[in-house]
């Protein structure tokens, strides 16, 4: 079965993304196949450039492939081929309202686990913290239909849609109906 590219021609793309095409091509089609509001699929990029332009659906695509294809340079082939695409997706875009870098995040998370589990005297520690981690991501699985988030970053605006009631962060205005804290 072939596909389509879903990225343009690699002579018109940056270094980066003609580096990782293939893969960023079928991350993309992963997600094509996931509807949004659908299996955590609930935070969508929408970019807006600083004089008020909103981003065509094209270049929010190639916002996203831009950031996979980041993702690849740090953490590997293996590593993203491996990953599911929705998980990517909304990570990556977590990361942007956070204004955080996402691969970089992600390295630091697990060298600082690694260097911890290494040592005798934390490794328990460390592993606590692993399992903890995982009870969290159980947690915080919001209920399905898509969530607002507004953010200005470095002068390009993000927006996110959604129909639920919201949670003010940090300025940023995030809407979804989450499960309670304990």
């Amino acid at each position: 079965m072939t596909s389509t590219p879903i990225l343009p021609d690699p002579k018109g793309l940056d270094p980066l993304l003609a580096k990782h095409k293939a893969l960023v091509d079928r991350k993309l089609s992963e997600l094509d196949a996931v509807p949004l509001g659908a299996e955590r699929r609930l935070l969508i990029f929408g970019g807006m450039l600083s004089d008020g332009t909103l981003y065509t659906p094209e270049q929010n695509r190639l916002a996203l492939a831009r950031g996979f294809a980041e993702m690849i340079e740090v953490m590997g082939e293996l590593f993203v081929s491996e990953t599911d695409a929705v998980i990517l997706e909304q990570y990556q875009i977590m990361a942007l309202h956070s204004q955080r870098h996402a691969p970089r995040m992600l390295k630091e998370l697990l060298n600082s686990y690694m260097g911890a589990f290494m040592v005798p005297h934390t490794h328990e520690l460390a592993f606590e913290a692993l399992k903890t981690l995982a009870r969290l991501n159980l947690k915080a699985t919001p209920t399905p239909g898509t969530m607002n988030l507004t953010m200005q970053l470095q002068g390009v605006s993000s927006t996110v849609k959604s129909n639920v009631e919201p949670l003010n962060h940090s300025g940023i205005v995030i809407t979804g109906k989450f499960p309670k804290k304990d």
